[in-house]
């Protein structure tokens, strides 16, 4: 499915009839120029709402520069790869889990080369799967119902359905995950989700 068909199901949705005949970002139409408006600010709003296993990645931070402040506490601070748009958890090099706190465009930790798990801005919409593709269109669909609705009404109604479809997603999502019982071995617990004293992180 493609951007421009996630703009079509987005229209479909709110009963529009004219489909955009060409790649939307290029598009002349007046529903093409609407849907560049939203179209990516609804992208990262369903990536960030979610853990999910298709755009999460781990990354290993270096610090950036010592913080006198953050230093004196025993924490630093890191830039975040360009593509983080929500850090899910962190740990140590000894794979134990370590506080973190967002700080600007990067994040703060009490650990000097902590790895991190985040949701990276998946723009290749092939990766996606169904479920979360639906959760696109009817977010984009719910940023465009007021504008092209007029309706405040209309507008509530698509937000409520938005909210379900991510709903949906999430629980979908959930069940993909490998569930792997835990052991008494904290470094097989840190490799397959688990903290050091056997729970799901």
């Amino acid at each position: 499915m493609t951007e421009t068909d996630i703009c079509n199901l987005a229209l479909g949705m709110l009963g529009h009839d004219r489909a955009i005949p060409e790649d939307f970002r290029t598009a002349s139409t007046a529903e093409a120029a609407r849907c560049r408006l939203f179209f990516d600010a609804s992208r990262r709003s369903v990536l960030s709402a979610h853990a999910w296993i298709f755009a999460t990645l781990p990354a290993t931070l270096a610090c950036d520069g010592c913080h006198a402040d953050l230093c004196r506490a025993g924490w630093h601070a890191f830039p975040l790869p360009a593509d983080c748009l929500n850090v899910i958890r962190a740990w140590d090099p000894c794979e134990d889990p370590v506080d973190f706190a967002p700080s600007g465009h990067g994040v703060e930790c009490p650990c000097d080369r902590p790895t991190i798990q985040y949701v990276r801005d998946a723009t290749d919409l092939g990766e996606w799967p169904q479920p979360v593709l639906d959760a696109l269109a009817a977010e984009l669909a719910a940023r465009l119902a007021g504008p092209m609705t007029g309706s405040a009404d209309k507008a509530a109604a698509f937000r409520r359905d938005a909210a379900r479809q991510l709903a949906a997603a999430a629980e979908w999502n959930a069940r993909q995950a490998p569930q792997r019982r835990p052991t008494n071995d904290r470094y097989i617990n840190a490799r397959n989700g688990h903290d050091c004293h056997g729970y799901r992180r």
